[in-house]
């Protein structure tokens, strides 16, 4: 029980790599919403939803696809070994994700 008056921080970043919720629940899967049956709260819903998820959305898709069309044999430039996360506790970024083009 929390306390009357008292303060959270909630993480919806943690909401949606719950394992009791998703498959494979640290993975990126695009196409979570249809594996898994289950709507991420990244941008939240209802009258509070993100003014911006539609722009975010689309914009994410339009680099991903871009980088992808110019650069198609792009990789990871150290397969195998771990990424280091920056460490920020509203999103999950990435120190830096070295690639080869």
């Amino acid at each position: 029980m929390i306390p009357k008056g008292s303060s959270i921080f909630v993480m919806i970043g943690a909401a949606n790599r719950d394992p009791g919720k998703f498959t494979n629940p640290h993975t990126v899967l695009p196409e979570r919403r249809e594996v898994d049956n289950v709507k991420p709260v990244t941008f939240s819903a209802g009258p509070h939803q993100c003014a911006g998820r539609e722009f975010a959305i689309l914009a994410v898709a339009t680099a991903l696809t871009t980088l992808r069309d110019r650069f198609p044999d792009m990789r990871l430039a150290l397969p195998g070994q771990g990424i280091d996360y920056a460490p920020d506790y509203m999103l999950r970024t990435f120190q830096s994700l070295p690639v080869v083009v």
